[in-house]
């Protein structure tokens, strides 16, 4: 039985896991920080009072809870060893045969004081330019 980790559950990782859901011959465990899924989109209507932020943001396990082949975990990915495949986390280390990054975008606004933060932020977290520039994966 192969074995995907998804990392991030935001819509592209919740997409890819509902697509592998149900599959056969197929493990899927997705990786997160939060344990819900925040819909940006509407986020200013909360702020407004148009809506309750309980409307906007759905636990991520009641998303996936009809898959049966799809777990759920929350933490951090902190590293990842392509040659071993393996991706270790705040909680453990995961074996997988594939690995799909879905950890979202960032605008690069050069001048903003939000890219800084950005760089911060992969300078924290230097496996991801490790693995984005080892072309084995696609983002």
């Amino acid at each position: 039985m192969k074995h995907v980790v998804i990392v991030g559950g935001g819509f592209a990782g919740l997409n890819a896991a509902k697509k592998l859901g149900g599959a056969p011959d197929v493990r899927v465990t997705l990786v997160d920080r939060q344990n819900y899924h925040l819909f940006q989109p509407l986020l200013y209507q909360v702020a407004m009072a148009g809506l309750s932020p309980a409307d906007i943001a759905a636990p991520i396990r009641s998303l996936l809870a009809r898959y049966e082949n799809v777990s759920v975990l929350q933490g951090r990915i902190q590293s990842v060893d392509l040659q071993a495949q393996t991706a270790s986390a705040d909680f453990g280390q995961l074996e997988f045969d594939y690995l799909l990054l879905c950890c979202g975008a960032s605008p690069a606004l050069e001048s903003s004081h939000r890219s800084a933060r950005n760089r911060q932020a992969a300078r924290r977290e230097p496996w991801k330019n490790s693995v984005c520039k080892s072309g084995r994966i696609v983002l």
